[in-house]
Formats: C-alpha cells, sequence, structure tokens
C-alpha cells in the first residue's frame, strides 16, 4: 500500500506541476499577444495621429496656395488692374499670411510690408525692386504656381517661404513666416513625442524638439537613415535611437504645389 501511495503522490505533484507550468506557458502567451496586441493599437493610433495632422496641414496650406493663384488669374482675367495696395491688403486679411506681394516687369511693387522701401504700400524701386529679387525670378521661370525655399524676408529679416505665381506682366506673393509653422508644430499635443516639419530636402522648417532643431538639416540630429527613408517614401515607420532613447518614428507626406513636398514627422 505504501507503494502504491507513494507511487500516486509522485503521480499528482508531477500532474500538478504540468498543470502550473501549462498555466504559466498559457499567461506567459496571453501576456506576450496582449502585449503586442497593445504596441500594434497604439502604433495604430500613433500613425492616424500622424495622418490627421499632416492632412491639417496640407489643407491650411492648400488654402493659402489658393489664394494666390486666384489673385494670379484674377489679374489675367482683367478683374482688377489697379488699387494692388488694396487688393493685397484684402489677400493678406482672407489668407492669413504675413505678408502680400504684387510686382511687375516695369519695376512697380505693391505689398502689405511697412519700412523705409514702402511708402503706403508702394514700393520705392530704387529701393525695393522686384525684378532684382529671386522670388520675382523664380515666379517668371517656372510659369506655375510655385514655392520658395527658405529666405530672409527683404524687409523684416525674418525667415519665410513665399506661394508665387506668375500673372502675366508680373508675380503674385504670399509670404509665410516660419513662426507659423512653430506654433503649428505646437499645436500637435502628443505627450513624449517631438514634432517636427522638414521640407523635400530635409531641411527642418520648424520642431518642438531641443536636438533635432529648425534652421538645421535633419541629418544632423544623427537620424541620416531616418531622413532617407522618411524622403523616399509618402508614409513611414521606423524605429530609431534619439539621444540614447529608443523611439518608433512615424512620418507623412504633405503635398504642396508643382510636386513639392514637406514632411511631418
Amino acid at each position: 500500500m505504501k507503494k502504491v501511495f507513494g507511487f500516486r503522490s509522485t503521480l499528482i505533484i508531477s500532474m500538478s506541476g504540468l498543470i502550473i507550468l501549462g498555466l504559466l506557458i498559457s499567461n506567459w502567451i496571453s501576456y506576450n499577444n496582449m502585449r503586442e496586441k497593445t504596441v500594434e493599437d497604439v502604433n495604430e493610433i500613433s500613425r492616424d495621429m500622424v495622418h490627421y495632422e499632416a492632412a491639417k496641414i496640407e489643407t491650411w496650406f492648400q488654402a493659402k496656395a489658393k489664394l494666390i493663384d486666384e489673385l494670379s488669374n484674377n489679374y489675367i482675367k482683367g478683374s482688377y488692374q489697379d488699387n494692388f495696395v488694396g487688393i493685397a491688403r484684402l489677400a493678406k486679411s482672407a489668407g492669413e499670411v504675413t505678408d502680400i506681394f504684387i510686382g511687375f516687369d516695369d519695376g512697380r511693387a505693391f505689398s502689405t510690408a511697412v519700412g523705409d522701401a514702402w511708402v503706403d504700400g508702394v514700393a520705392k524701386i530704387e529701393l525695393y525692386d522686384p525684378r532684382e529679387r529671386p522670388w520675382y525670378k523664380q515666379g517668371k521661370a517656372s510659369n506655375v504656381l510655385d514655392l520658395t525655399d527658405v529666405y530672409p524676408d527683404a524687409t523684416t529679416g525674418d525667415d519665410v517661404i513665399s506661394i508665387i505665381k506668375v500673372m502675366n506682366d508680373g508675380v503674385a506673393l504670399a509670404d509665410i513666416g516660419l513662426t507659423i509653422l512653430s506654433d503649428t508644430v505646437k499645436g500637435i499635443n502628443e505627450p513624449g513625442a517631438i514634432s517636427v516639419i522638414t521640407d523635400d530636402k530635409g531641411n527642418i522648417l520648424a520642431s518642438t524638439s531641443k536636438v533635432v532643431v529648425a534652421g538645421t538639416p535633419f541629418r544632423n540630429a544623427g537620424m541620416a537613415d531616418i531622413e532617407r527613408k522618411m524622403l523616399s517614401q509618402d508614409d513611414m515607420m521606423q524605429d530609431y535611437t534619439l539621444d540614447g532613447v529608443d523611439k518608433i518614428a512615424f512620418a507623412k507626406s504633405i503635398t504642396l504645389v508643382n510636386g513639392k513636398k514637406w514632411y511631418l514627422f
């Protein structure tokens, strides 16, 4: 009887051990499945957020591009042929841009800008000749709705980008100050995340990071591989390390004009 009892005890202990082991394995598998599902859900939410914010920026930009497109088209159609200062002021107010400029091949220029070169919105040609400005030359050369690279505004010295379009014997322009883009990325509220807008060359236009700084190339932060992948894709998700911390990057392209893009990271 003792041998039978000993055998039964051993069998019960062994079965109990197998059951406990099975439960541990089952719980471990469940935990891993739950963790993977949680990570997938968080990644999906993060990607959706980036897509949503990129779409907002694209809509915001296209509204300003449409403003200049219509300003040019209406001049070409003959809807206005004078009162350029009044038209510029109205367009600036309607489009919520930094400034509006209208320049002509004969050297005349009209704007919402103020400063020594301007008298009630009319340029002193000896101080401001639009024909000598890179944006004017680019507008005449491209012959379509286009976007400049970042450059310092001639009046304020602040960094701006400009939406431009030729209008027969002139060019219309809307300035967008980079402070507007900075305010835009600051409005993207995602705890623990950074928000960055770059142009299609990887130059940072706006950033909430102290490491990835506006006015520098994205690659300067030690993320050249991330930059290459971001600029080669419309939609990206990529693991990376920043300042010693493992992170996941989500990026989405923002369609502009004339084939140009920005990227929200």
